[in-house]
Formats: C-alpha cells, structure tokens, sequence
C-alpha cells in the first residue's frame, strides 16, 4: 500500500510565479525510496493560482491506494518593483 509509505518534499505553502508548481516528491517506505512513474504517479490540482494546491500520489505497479497532500500558494511580493 502507496498509504504506508513516508512523503517527503511537499511544503506547506509556495510563492506564485505564474508557472504550475510541482514540487519533487520522495516517498520512502521501509523498503527504500519508490520510483516516480514505476511505484507512483502524481496528479497536481490548482497550482497555478494563488490557493490550496492539491497533489494526489496513487500507487501504481505493486503499489495501490493514493495519498492527497496540500499546500499553499501564496501572492508574491511586488512591493520592491519597479
């Protein structure tokens, strides 16, 4: 089960920049890390905008269930532009 597994990567809050964020993901279980795209795919919702992203990890091969991990986006500082 992928809900066993440790996640490590994901902040709690990221500042916009205009681009989708998709932060690097390591999961870890007591076996070893897992591979992107061999153990796991990740699904990335509303991280573009400013808000709560979402990011769903959901096992794949021998691995089933899914993980649903949040973080923020917060407004970027314009204050010192010119």
């Amino acid at each position: 089960m992928i809900t066993n597994a440790r996640v490590y990567g994901v902040p709690k809050s990221s500042v916009y920049t205009g681009k989708a964020i998709e932060p690097g993901i390591i999961l870890l279980t007591d076996e070893g890390a897992l591979e992107k795209g061999v153990h796991y795919t990740c699904k990335y919702e509303n991280n573009t905008n400013v808000g709560e992203a979402t990011i769903t990890i959901t096992g794949i091969g021998d691995y089933s269930g899914s993980i649903e991990m949040r973080f923020a986006i917060t407004p970027a500082d314009i204050s010192s532009a010119d």
